[in-house]
């Protein structure tokens, strides 16, 4: 288990992409989105459309 911060969560997001190791956000829940939203661009950069999402 890893804890850590960092000064936003764009940024904590990068940062863990960055490790190139399988990871389970368990808090804050707000980082998943911001994961999602990732995965998103790099979807659409690849050429692939964004997968639908459930509702929450």
């Amino acid at each position: 288990m890893l804890e850590t911060g960092g000064p936003s969560l764009p940024d904590l997001a990068g940062f863990l992409l960055s490790l190139d190791v399988p990871f389970t956000v368990i808090d804050p829940p707000e980082l998943r989105d911001v994961l999602l939203a990732l995965a998103d661009r790099c979807a659409a950069a690849g050429g692939n459309p964004p997968r639908p999402r459930a509702p929450r």
